[in-house]
C-alpha cells in the first residue's frame, strides 16, 4: 500500500470516527434530554386525596394548588423532585454520611465528619418528637418526592447518569438532616474556636484576640487559654469539609407605614449563602385550605424557611450566636472511660460501615458523651488510639434530641399576626436566627429565637473542660432579644450586634463588622430613605462600600505622592481619587482598591494567621494604620524593623504588578467584574475534578465583602471570586402582597437542560426583579406548563 493510499485510509478512518463520536454525543444528549420533566399533563399518583395541580409561570416559578394541606405539601415534594432531585439525594447523602457510595474516596471526608456528629440518627430522633401535623407534612412531602421517583421514565438528571446509580426513596429523616446542616453552616462558632485553638498554640491572647475578635463595642475582648486541645488544631480544621465550613450573612429590614407610598409596612430580605448550581432556593406559592405560602423553598424540605403568607412576612439574617462548644474531657485510667461532672462515665460507642465505591469499606468507631460526639476521632478512624488522654467533644445546639425547630417554622409558616408569630418561634432550637417581621395590620417587629446555652464559665471563644464546659439551661424565651414596633418606623440586621452591653445574657462575641449595618443605617434612616418597593429592591442591589469609604482615605495618606510614578501608577491613583465607593463590575476603582487592601492585609497578618488564614476585621486593620497598634506593621520575618509606610508602598506596588500581570494593558482598562466573578458552583466539582463546565454557571458581578449586593470573596492572584451571595431576594409589600418582588439565582431547575436552569443569572446580578401572579387562577392564564397530579380511583 503506498504512502498516498495510506494517509487517504488513515483519513477516511478519522473522519468516520468523527462522525461515529458526533453521532454518539448526540445520541447521549438526546438521551439526557428526556431527564427535564413534563411542565404539561398529568401523573396518576397513589396516596393522594384529590387532584392538585403545579403551575409553572414565565419565569419559572412553581405554584400549587391543592384541595388538602396533606395534598399541597404532596405536590410540593412532586415539584421539588421534579426540578432538584439530584440536588436533594446529594445533601441528604452528606448529612447521612452516604456520599462516597457515589463519587468514591473523596466524599470520606465529608461521611467521616457527619457520621461521627450522628446527625442522621439526630434527625430520625427529631422526626418521632414532633407533633402530628407536622409529621403528617413530612409523609406526605415523602410520599410526593417518591410518587416522582417511582413514576420517572427516560434518563435520571445528568448527575445521576455521569455517576452511574439512581435515588433511593425519601423518608422523612431525608427531610431534616437539610435542616441540620443548615444549623452546623449558620452555627459555626465551633470553627472559630478551632482557629484560635490554633492561633494560641504559637501567639500570646492579646495578640489571638486582637487577630480574631470583632466585638469591639465594648473594648477588646482578652482570651484566656481555657483548654488545651489534645490533638492538633490545624489538622481538626482540615478535616471539617468544606461544604460544611460555616457561612454566614445576610440582610433584613422593615419600615412602617410612616415610611412607604402605602402607608403599611415594606419588609426586605437576601438571605446570603454559598452561591451554588443549582441555587440553595426555589421560588414557590402553595395555596390550599388554610395554607397559603410565596417564597422561597429548600428542596427536600416542606415549610416555607422565608417569605409570606396571607397577613404576615418574615425574612431570616444569622445571629452569629454562641451555639456550640468544644470540649476538653480527660480520660479515665485505662481510657475505655470519660471523666464527666460527676466521676468516670461510659461511652455511647457504635460502628459506622461506610461504603465506598470503587474501594474497600471503612469502618468508623463513633464515641458519644453526654456533652456530644467525640470529633477528634475523626482524626483516627479506629479511635481510642493508645496513649490517648483527652478528647475534644463537640456540643451544640443542633444535635440535641428535644430540638423541634421544624414544628416552629410549620406554625410559622400559618401565623396571622404578631402573637401568632412569636408563639410559634417558642419551638425553635437551632440555629438561632434573626427574624425581621411585618403584618398586614401594620405591625413590624423583630425577634432572634433559639437556644443560648447558659454557660457555667466562659464565653465559649476557644475549647473549654468541665466545670465551664455544663450548660446550665437556655436563655429564656420571653428574655430572647425581641422587638414589636419601632419609635423611628425602622428594624434593620445586616449580621451586626443585636444587643447592647446592658443586655443580661452572653449571644456572641463574634457579630459581622457593622459596615453593611452603617450602609443601612444612613439610608433608612436619612433623606434618602426609599419609600416604594422598587426603592427597596434597588437598595438590596447598593454597592456602596462603607468599608472602602473608611479604609481608604487612611491607605492614600500612607501612600503619600510619587514624583516619578510611571503611566500606570498615576492611572491607578486617578481611578481612586475620583471613585463614588461603588463596587460596580464595570470600573476599574473596586479591583485596585480590593488587590491593595489584600496585599496590604497579607503583609501585616499573614506572618501571624499562618495555615489556619481568615479575614481579619478591617477596622483592626484600621487601629493599625491611623491608631496605637503599629507594631503590626512589622514583619516578623524579617530582620528589619518596616513602619506601616513602608508596608503600605510595598502593597501599592505589588497590587499593580499582580494586575498588570493578570489583565494587562493599563489600569484605565481593568474591571472589577473581570476579577469578580460570581462562580455558581456545581457540588460535584468538590469531589471530582474535570466535571463538565456547563454544570455551573460563572458571570461577571458587583459588589463585594461589605456592600449590601454581596458578593463575598477571597483573594488568589489578582482574582476575586465571588462565591457567596443572595441567592435569594424579595421585598414584601404589606398593603398589597401581590405587588412583592423577588429573585432567585440562578435558576429554578437543577437541570443543565433545562430553560430555566442559569436563566435568572444575568437579572440576578444587575438587580432585577419579578412580580407572581396575584393567584392560582393568575398563575394558570401566566402558565408555561400546569402539570395534574390524579389520584388512583
Amino acid at each position: 500500500m503506498t504512502a498516498r493510499r495510506v494517509l487517504r485510509h488513515g483519513a477516511r478512518t478519522l473522519a468516520a470516527l468523527m462522525v461515529l463520536a458526533v453521532a454518539a454525543a448526540i445520541t447521549i444528549g438526546l438521551w439526557l434530554s428526556t431527564s427535564l420533566p413534563s411542565w404539561n399533563g398529568h401523573a396518576t399518583v397513589s396516596d393522594l386525596g384529590s387532584r392538585a395541580e403545579i403551575v409553572r409561570d414565565r419565569v419559572g416559578a412553581t405554584h400549587i394548588r391543592a384541595n388538602s394541606e396533606r395534598d399541597a405539601y404532596f405536590a410540593l415534594g412532586y415539584a421539588h423532585a421534579q426540578d432538584r432531585l439530584w440536588q436533594m439525594d446529594t445533601y441528604r447523602r452528606i448529612g447521612a454520611g452516604r456520599l462516597a457510595e457515589v463519587v468514591g474516596s473523596p466524599g470520606l471526608i465529608a461521611d467521616r465528619f457527619t457520621r461521627t456528629l450522628g446527625l442522621y440518627r439526630a434527625a430520625e430522633r427529631q422526626v418521632e418528637r414532633l407533633p402530628p401535623p407536622v409529621r403528617d407534612a413530612l409523609d406526605a412531602y415523602a410520599a410526593g418526592v417518591n410518587a416522582y421517583i417511582d413514576g420517572h421514565d427516560g434518563a435520571w438528571p445528568p448527575e445521576f447518569t455521569l455517576l452511574a446509580y439512581r435515588p433511593d426513596a425519601w423518608r422523612p429523616a431525608d427531610s431534616l438532616v437539610l435542616g441540620k446542616l443548615l444549623a452546623l453552616m449558620l452555627g459555626g462558632n465551633w470553627f472559630d474556636e478551632l482557629r484560635r485553638a490554633a492561633l494560641l498554640e504559637r501567639l500570646p491572647a492579646p495578640d489571638v484576640a486582637f487577630l480574631m475578635s470583632t466585638d469591639l463595642d465594648d473594648g477588646p475582648v482578652t482570651l484566656e487559654r481555657q483548654a488545651q486541645l489534645p490533638v492538633d488544631a490545624t489538622r481538626l480544621i482540615a478535616a471539617v469539609p468544606d461544604l460544611l465550613a460555616p457561612r454566614r450573612a445576610s440582610n433584613a429590614w422593615a419600615v412602617d407605614g410612616r415610611h412607604t407610598e402605602t402607608g403599611k409596612p415594606i419588609l426586605a430580605s437576601d438571605p446570603h449563602l454559598g452561591l451554588t448550581a443549582p441555587g440553595i432556593w426555589y421560588l414557590a406559592a402553595v395555596r390550599a385550605p388554610g395554607l397559603s405560602m410565596t417564597g422561597g423553598t429548600v428542596p427536600g424540605m416542606p415549610v416555607h424557611l422565608v417569605g409570606h403568607n396571607a397577613r404576615i412576612a418574615w425574612g431570616l439574617t444569622t445571629t452569629y450566636g454562641d451555639l456550640t462548644d468544644l470540649v476538653v474531657l480527660d480520660l479515665a485510667e485505662g481510657g475505655t472511660q470519660y471523666l464527666g461532672e460527676d466521676g468516670a462515665e461510659n461511652f455511647a460507642v457504635r460502628e459506622e460501615r461506610i461504603a465506598v465505591r470503587l474501594g474497600a469499606d471503612v469502618t468508623l468507631r463513633v464515641r458519644e458523651t453526654r456533652y456530644g460526639p467525640v470529633i477528634s476521632d475523626i482524626l483516627d478512624s479506629a479511635a481510642g488510639h493508645a496513649g490517648e488522654d483527652a478528647i475534644v467533644v463537640l456540643q451544640a445546639t443542633a444535635l440535641r434530641d428535644d430540638d423541634l425547630t421544624p414544628a416552629a417554622m410549620y406554625a410559622l409558616n400559618r401565623a396571622g399576626h404578631w402573637d401568632d408569630f412569636r408563639d410559634a418561634l417558642r419551638a425553635y432550637g437551632a440555629p438561632q436566627q434573626n427574624i425581621i417581621y411585618a403584618d398586614t395590620e401594620g405591625t413590624i417587629g423583630f425577634f432572634a429565637p433559639g437556644l443560648v446555652p447558659l454557660r457555667r464559665g466562659g464565653r465559649g471563644l476557644t475549647p473549654v473542660r468541665l466545670p465551664d464546659a455544663v450548660w446550665d439551661g437556655y436563655v429564656p424565651f420571653d428574655s430572647l432579644p425581641q422587638q414589636r414596633g419601632a419609635t423611628d418606623g425602622v428594624i434593620f440586621n445586616a449580621n451586626n450586634r443585636i444587643v447592647g452591653a446592658d443586655y443580661p445574657y452572653f449571644i456572641s462575641a463574634d457579630w459581622e463588622p457593622p459596615f453593611r449595618a452603617q450602609r443601612l443605617a444612613e439610608t433608612l434612616r436619612g433623606d434618602t430613605m426609599p419609600r416604594s418597593v422598587a426603592g427597596h429592591a434597588a437598595l438590596q442591589a447598593d454597592t456602596v462600600s462603607a468599608m472602602a469609604r473608611t479604609l481608604l482615605p487612611v491607605m492614600t495618606a500612607l501612600l503619600g505622592t510619587e514624583a516619578n510614578a510611571d503611566l500606570a501608577d498615576r492611572q491607578a491613583r486617578a481611578a481612586l481619587a475620583s471613585w463614588d465607593f461603588r463596587m460596580t463590575r464595570d470600573g476599574p476603582a473596586p479591583l485596585i482598591f480590593t488587590a491593595w487592601y489584600a496585599e496590604l492585609t497579607a503583609r501585616l497578618f499573614d506572618d501571624d494567621l499562618g495555615a489556619e488564614g481568615g479575614r481579619v476585621d478591617p477596622r483592626r486593620v484600621l487601629e493599625v494604620l491611623d491608631g496605637d497598634m503599629t507594631r503590626w506593621c512589622d514583619d516578623r520575618a524579617t530582620t528589619e524593623e518596616e513602619r506601616c509606610a513602608d508596608q503600605v508602598a510595598d502593597a501599592w506596588r505589588d497590587a499593580l504588578a499582580t494586575l498588570s500581570a493578570r489583565y494587562g494593558g493599563t489600569p484605565d482598562t481593568w474591571r472589577w467584574g473581570a476579577g469578580h466573578p460570581a462562580r455558581f458552583t456545581h457540588p460535584l466539582v468538590s469531589f471530582l475534578p474535570g466535571v463538565p463546565r456547563w454544570l455551573g454557571t460563572t458571570i461577571e458581578s458587583s459588589g463585594g465583602n461589605y456592600t449590601l449586593m454581596r458578593g463575598g470573596h477571597g483573594a488568589a492572584d489578582g482574582r476575586f471570586v465571588n462565591g457567596h451571595g443572595a441567592g435569594y431576594r424579595a421585598v414584601y409589600d404589606l398593603d398589597d402582597l401581590s405587588r412583592s418582588v423577588f429573585m432567585v439565582a440562578p435558576g429554578t431547575s437543577g437541570n443543565p437542560y433545562s430553560r430555566t436552569f442559569g436563566v435568572h443569572a444575568v437579572d440576578w446580578r444587575d438587580g432585577r426583579t419579578f412580580t407572581l401572579p396575584a393567584d392560582h387562577a393568575a398563575a394558570r392564564r401566566d402558565a408555561r406548563g400546569i402539570f395534574t397530579l390524579v389520584p388512583v380511583e
